[in-house]
């Protein structure tokens, strides 16, 4: 008998002496085979989901998803229960996407395998049940989870399933968006994630409508020997797998194309791309659902990508954090290492040279104490109250506050309005 977690062969055998015939399906069966660590565990038997939540009432359990399905607590397992779809196991099977998953398990009969799913584990391969077209018109996000699968599984997926991923990605469209985000993830987590964008390049592109510009957009520079989207690419690889970082180098560049102009010369520049990158980084992210401090720490990456630290003196990068704030700066510094990379080659020598702009950044944190330019003691409003424009009420703020670091005056409020009016008087 398979090694099942006790808990969810102890739910069955409730049902069965019941008088309900009972299964195993989905991950739980699927990871059996995979040899991987199984944590959620559904079960469907031949009772209705009123019979189920009746059986299991001296259990914590509740019934959710429109009445679907009752989750119940056994020990320290969490099982999820809910009637059989047709008659039949084998007609509750038909309703599933990959093979895989169409795996059941009850311990009075075995495997049922009705669709090869268990050579398919075997062999580490990826195939839907039906016709791709069938399977994945029935719920689009199938084709987003069988990339998924692929990288977190270790499967195959055949050539000719790719390209049906592609063929048919525009039915993603319909898909409701926070459903997205969590097989978003896994994809922009992987190894090397450029490997997918462009083997499904066109799945990516209806979850993030502005890379179909970036494609092939030739830059212009000499700085720059990749198209936009490639250069996205490698920027990509060149990250470690920290979600926010990962997003922050897909979207430092994507609205290049919408900000390009060229010179008398005929060289291309990008004014505010790294702002208007930020807006869309934000309004993407938000549409899928990212919670509020990812979305804000991918904002503030993007919005602050190119602000070039090489050059920059201590009092320079203490006006900075004044403004960007020391929290992310390592992630900064990690995201502009990785920009260079993905640059002409001939100024790759940049990335050997970074550590020291890295120390530098570094040094200045432990000598100084930063502050924040919104937290001084005397603030925007009280500026602009006093006729500065916005922008420039900034400007001053960020000056006092780095004049604060490096201890040339005070943060107390009349002494900073003395100060300004002296300032403005000279």
């Amino acid at each position: 008998m398979p090694d099942f977690n006790p808990d969810v062969l102890k739910s069955i055998s409730i049902l069965n002496e019941n008088g309900h015939g009972a299964y195993i399906v989905g991950g739980a069966v699927r990871d059996y085979f995979l040899g991987c660590e199984i944590h959620d565990f559904d079960v469907v038997c031949d009772a209705k989901i009123e019979e189920i939540y009746e059986i299991f009432k001296d259990y914590k359990s509740k019934i959710y998803a429109n009445n679907q399905c009752v989750s119940i607590k056994i020990g320290e397992s969490r099982i999820e229960v809910a009637p059989i779809k047709g008659g039949s196991i084998e007609d509750d099977l038909t309703y599933r996407d990959y093979s895989i998953n169409s795996v059941a398990y009850a311990p009075e009969l075995g495997f049922i395998d009705p669709y090869n799913g268990i050579a398919d584990l075997n062999n580490h391969i990826l195939r839907t049940i039906r016709e791709p077209s069938e399977v994945f018109k029935k719920d689009p996000l199938r084709i987003l989870r069988g990339i998924r699968f692929a990288i977190t599984k270790g499967l195959e997926i055949p050539a000719n399933l790719k390209a049906q991923f592609n063929q048919y990605a525009y039915l993603l469209d319909t898909v409701h968006p926070m459903r997205i985000g969590p097989e978003l993830n896994a994809i922009m987590l992987s190894e090397k994630p450029s490997i997918y964008f462009y083997e499904y390049l066109d799945v990516f592109k209806r979850i993030i409508p502005e890379l179909e510009k970036c494609v092939g957009f030739d830059q212009k520079s000499k700085w720059h020997s990749h198209t936009v989207f490639d250069h996205l690419m490698v920027v990509l690889d060149s990250t470690e797998d920290d979600l926010a970082l990962r997003f922050a180098a897909l979207f430092h560049d994507i609205k290049k194309p919408e900000c390009f102009i060229t010179d008398d010369m005929g060289v291309g520049h990008f004014p505010n791309h790294y702002l208007v990158g930020a807006n869309y980084a934000k309004e993407l992210l938000i549409k899928y659902a990212y919670p509020t401090s990812l979305i804000e720490e991918v904002y503030r990456l993007v919005k602050y990508h190119d602000f070039r630290l090489e050059n920059a003196t201590d009092y320079d990068i203490i006006g900075f954090l004044s403004e960007f704030g020391t929290r992310d700066i390592d992630k900064l510094m990690k995201l502009q290492k990785a920009d260079i990379k993905g640059q002409s080659p001939d100024l790759l020598y940049r990335v050997e040279k970074y550590s020291l702009i890295e120390n530098k950044v570094h040094n200045v944190i432990s000598k100084y104490k930063i502050y924040d330019y919104q937290k001084l003691a005397i603030k925007m409003k009280d500026l602009i109250d006093s006729g500065y424009s916005e922008i420039n009420a900034k400007r001053k703020l960020i000056k006092l506050a780095s004049d604060i670091a490096i201890g040339k005056i005070k943060n107390e409020r009349e002494y900073l309005k003395r100060y300004i009016r002296l300032r403005e008087a000279n």
